[in-house]
């Protein structure tokens, strides 16, 4: 039995992979490096890499992690390129230790899309003013239907 690839499975990964990049690049260039903290950044880093390690076993067969919170308070708190180191940080430790590389390659594309394009909608769409208010919650829920439609 072979291990190769389905052509149309290939073609999704490389379109994946290409828009997540894409929207790296984007996120880069928007960045204001000013507003940056690394110690809240690192704090968050720890966190998702904590619940992605550690899963939770569903009753009738499967895990899930509990990184989803983690995800949208970064999404409240960081700029999306932030949003996206945030998110695909495990991934990125997978690629290089695991003989999976294509799945955690197709992982890490599929996150940094799904939480980048949220982080995007919600940068564009709450008040400018720094502290939060009610005015954020319709921004955050923009978010979150985002986050969940292309995850």
């Amino acid at each position: 039995m072979s291990n190769k690839m389905p052509g149309k499975a290939l073609f999704y990964i490389i379109s994946l992979s290409t828009v997540a990049i894409l929207l790296i690049a984007y996120t880069l260039y928007i960045m204001d490096w000013t507003q940056l903290s690394w110690v809240p950044v690192l704090i968050f880093l720890v966190l998702i890499i904590a619940a992605d390690s550690f899963p939770v076993n569903l009753p009738r067969g499967g895990k899930v992690t509990v990184s989803f919170a983690t995800i949208a308070a970064s999404i409240l708190l960081f700029q999306p390129i932030i949003v996206i180191c945030i998110s695909i940080a495990l991934e990125l430790v997978l690629i290089v230790q695991s003989r999976e590389r294509v799945k955690h390659i197709f992982n890490a594309a599929q996150f940094a899309v799904s939480t980048g394009f949220a982080a995007l909608v919600y940068s564009n769409l709450a008040p400018t003013n720094i502290s939060f208010s009610f005015a954020h919650i319709p921004a955050f829920i923009a978010a979150m239907v985002t986050l969940f439609i292309l995850n």
